[in-house]
């Protein structure tokens, strides 16, 4: 995904405080640190700064891999892990989200919340 993607996406969101996550996970010859976060997606024609409640929230995750002695990054990624729509989002919605999310991160497949519904 490309940088200018993911500050879109994440611009067009609301901070869902209490979220960021940071783990450090030994892979053998490599290290890899992950920070999360949730966000809360809000058009401008639904933002209520009294009632902030958006369409669906979504949790990304900047993934970096590092040799164990932490000298030389080998890999980056920004990923959507996981999306979760508010019950009144009608299912055409829903599949516009989702076609532009998989648009933007091709390389991943993430949880899909709440989406028979």
């Amino acid at each position: 995904m490309s940088v200018a993607a993911t500050v879109l996406i994440i611009s067009l969101s609301q901070d869902m405080r209490g979220t960021w996550t940071l783990s450090i996970h030994l892979k053998g010859d490599r290290i890899e640190v992950r920070h999360r976060k949730r966000q809360m997606f809000l058009s401008k024609a639904e933002y209520d700064p009294n009632n902030p409640q958006g369409e669906f929230d979504f949790e990304w995750e900047l993934r970096m891999v590092f040799d164990n002695n932490l000298e030389f990054m080998s890999n980056v990624d920004v990923l959507v892990v996981n999306i979760n729509f508010r019950d009144d989002v009608p299912q055409e919605r829903r599949e516009e989200v989702d076609k532009i999310i998989v648009t933007q991160f091709p390389e991943m497949m993430y949880n899909r919340q709440n989406e028979n519904k």
